[in-house]
């Protein structure tokens, strides 16, 4: 892998999405578990406590330890969980570990050949808050409950994060620079009024939803129901087995510049 010129801190903006960030817990020597996990050539920046997981960049992608670790997934990610988070426009971190074991079960009913797609998944479940910046998959209904044992007491794992040079990743500028806000931002603009242009106080709601996804087909209530008739264990999340040999290829970790965040 090789290095870039060195990191400037000002490449973050702190955007107070979460109130009171975990510290970041995640340090260089972790780095060499996840570097197996990603493209040849990919940058990872050093350890830096000053910046917090919700931090906007232009330049440096964040990424949750968990989906690495504990799924075994590499990046770029399989399509339908890329498609997942490139529609919710949901950055990475912002996935609680429930959402991860979620689109993880997919993936490997998808890898059996077994049809299933993001209209199904909205049918079904609803994307919603837990937290200030974090979302979960809730199930519609009981009977909408497709997919078992999601949902672990998980070690802490808000700490656990890591950036990657934005450029060192395939179609890393398409990537959001920040995470979404989840309630009600209050903004003054001008607004043209019979009388004249008067400063305006407008309320917007911004939040990650499933509505941009493909609205159900005709073959939607049939793939749900043949999912229901699978056996529990074929749609429970199963762990994959646990290692943390590290990769032999050469490591790359950008040390950060000193400066005011």
């Amino acid at each position: 892998m090789s290095l870039s010129s060195p990191t400037n801190i000002n490449d973050f903006i702190d955007t107070h999405v979460v109130p009171c960030p975990n510290i970041c817990s995640f340090k260089d020597n972790d780095i060499e578990n996840i570097n197996k996990h990603f493209p040849p050539g990919t940058i990872f920046r050093a350890f830096d406590p000053k910046i917090k997981s919700d931090a906007k960049s232009e330049t440096w992608i964040g990424f949750p330890e968990f989906p690495f670790k504990y799924l075994k997934l590499s990046f770029p990610f399989p399509p339908l969980i890329e498609d997942f988070f490139r529609t919710t426009q949901l950055s990475y971190g912002q996935a609680m570990p429930m959402l991860w074991r979620v689109l993880s079960v997919i993936d490997d009913l998808v890898k059996r050949k077994i049809d299933f797609n993001l209209a199904d998944l909205k049918l079904c479940y609803t994307l919603q808050s837990f937290g200030p910046g974090y979302f979960v998959l809730k199930a519609k209904t009981k009977e909408n409950r497709l997919f078992k044992d999601v949902t672990h007491n998980d070690v802490p794992w808000k700490g656990r994060f890591f950036f990657v040079l934005r450029k060192s990743l395939p179609q890393g500028s398409f990537l959001p620079p920040c995470w979404i806000q989840k309630g009600r931002n209050n903004i003054y603009i001008y607004v043209k009024y019979p009388v004249g242009y008067i400063l305006t106080l407008m309320s917007f709601i911004f939040s990650a939803n499933l509505n941009k996804f493909p609205n159900p087909d005709k073959d939607t209530k049939s793939r749900i129901e043949f999912i229901l008739s699978l056996p529990i264990e074929e749609r429970s999340f199963h762990p994959p087995e646990f290692s943390e040999s590290s990769s032999s290829a050469p490591l790359a970790i950008e040390a950060p510049m000193t400066g005011k965040f």
